[in-house]
């Protein structure tokens, strides 16, 4: 078969795929307990109604000609990762579950080698490493259930571990073996050495899709293993959510600092895309069997990540680079882009008026110590501030200075600037006073004794 031929047929597999998910896992319901906890049957219709959109728009990318091919092709192989992963989030049998993470991520190191070149068929195979890696931490979690519990299912395993006190050693191994392959799948540090280089590597459409699929499953999967192992891990005496704060913090620090030395603005934004996620485990932190916070914490990070990863994309679909040392002064060539390329920055980090922003104290007392998720989120908000600002540093005063066709050029170019600046500060001064009685409350909260 030509290339065209198998573009074709990737293209018709996309339709039906995207046809199967809109038909039928938007309207699966997912409920683990039995007195209704963890209903998701709304946020799964739209989780996987997304995936479906993109399918389908990657499958029409593929088929039409003169588009991006390899765009359209990495299109539908993220969006068939993300339904995989999304199935496998969804499950009660840890085996299922570890057979749809790796065929999940064989799809993913898929759609990050489209288009070639060493660049991406490394990060290929680094994302492939590792998601291998993840399956095979589940599955060998599975084969351990499988011999204290002598079942594979979550809810089962849970009741039964806390009942075997004599093989306390073992039943944690399981439990940390487990929380390691999701680890690995939500790109959680130490555990995220995939996430730059398959972000930052492929074609920006698949980019957003993993960016925003794989922590949503993986931490859907994790609170529903903390909601099953709750009283296997109370009996055993486990700080499950010292556990979460470690993580997140290591997370935030880790990809945060690194985000600040990258030469590269798509590196940049994978590892900004990492820390950021971090910020979906403090809402695991409160009582197992509410979905609650975690659905608003996916939700804010869906509308965080998506806005920036468009961005981005659409400044290189315009043919600009993304490399510093040939990005430097692009922006007082363009303006209107670059300024849309910040703005959608500044909302991801939680700059005042975004809705990081706005949820971050709720998620703070969410976590139980308000005080130390409040180091945690002020560090988790710090360093992306700082990124984007060296972003604006690199789009607007670094590289040679333009001459000026007038002389009150640069005094006029300062005044806009200082003016949308002001604009900005206004906007969201109006954004947050909306609800100063709600802000004040959850801020007030914070405080010790608050």
């Amino acid at each position: 078969m030509t290339a065209r031929a198998w573009d074709r047929a990737l293209a018709g597999i996309g339709l039906v795929a995207a046809g199967f998910f809109a038909s039928r896992f938007a309207v699966m319901p997912i409920h683990l307990g039995a007195s209704g906890e963890w209903v998701l049957d709304g946020p799964a219709a739209f989780y996987f109604l997304a995936l479906a959109i993109a399918v389908a728009s990657g499958a029409l990318l593929a088929w039409a000609p003169g588009a991006d091919q390899d765009a359209g092709r990495a299109l539908v192989l993220a969006g068939l990762a993300g339904a995989a992963w999304g199935a496998a989030a969804t499950v009660l049998d840890l085996g299922v579950a570890a057979v749809l993470w790796s065929s999940g991520w064989i799809l993913a190191s898929a759609a990050v080698g489209q288009g070639g070149g060493p660049e991406r068929l490394e990060a290929a195979v680094k994302t492939q490493g590792l998601g291998a890696a993840a399956g095979i931490a589940i599955l060998l979690a599975a084969a351990l259930l499988v011999g204290l519990a002598g079942t594979t299912n979550l809810l089962e395993a849970g009741a039964l571990l806390g009942t075997h006190t004599d093989s306390s050693v073992l039943a944690l191994s399981a439990v940390r073996i487990l929380l390691a392959g999701l680890a690995l799948a939500g790109a959680w540090a130490p555990f995220h050495y995939w996430a730059p280089d398959g972000l930052g590597s492929s074609t920006r459409p698949a980019a957003l899709v993993l960016a925003v699929a794989a922590p949503l499953a993986a931490s859907l999967a994790l609170a529903r293993t903390l909601f099953a192992f709750e009283p296997a891990l109370d009996t055993l005496a486990v700080n499950w959510r010292g556990g979460l704060f470690a993580v997140s913090f290591l997370t935030a620090a880790v990809a945060g600092s690194v985000a600040l030395v990258q030469r590269d603005a798509a590196r940049l934004t994978a590892y900004l895309t990492v820390s950021q996620s971090a910020e979906i485990l403090p809402s695991l932190c409160g009582h197992p069997g509410d979905a609650k916070p975690w659905v608003t914490a996916a939700a804010v990070h869906t509308l965080s990540i998506v806005p920036l990863w468009l961005a981005l994309g659409a400044w290189s679909a315009a043919g600009r680079t993304t490399d510093f040392e040939r990005l430097a002064g692009k922006g007082r060539a363009h303006p209107a882009s670059a300024l849309l390329w910040l703005a959608a920055m500044a909302l991801a980090a939680g700059f005042p008026g975004g809705a990081r922003f706005a949820w971050r104290p709720a998620l703070a007392a969410t976590g139980g110590d308000p005080v130390a998720w409040t180091v945690c989120l002020l560090l988790a908000a710090l360093l992306p501030w700082a990124a984007t600002a060296r972003l604006a540093r690199v789009l607007f005063l670094e590289g040679a200075a333009q001459e000026p066709a007038r002389g009150t050029e640069p005094r006029r170019v300062s005044a806009w600037a200082f003016a949308l600046c002001a604009l900005a500060l206004v906007l969201a001064a109006w954004l947050t006073w909306s609800g100063p009685k709600s802000v004040g409350a959850a801020w007030g909260s914070l405080l010790p004794g608050g």
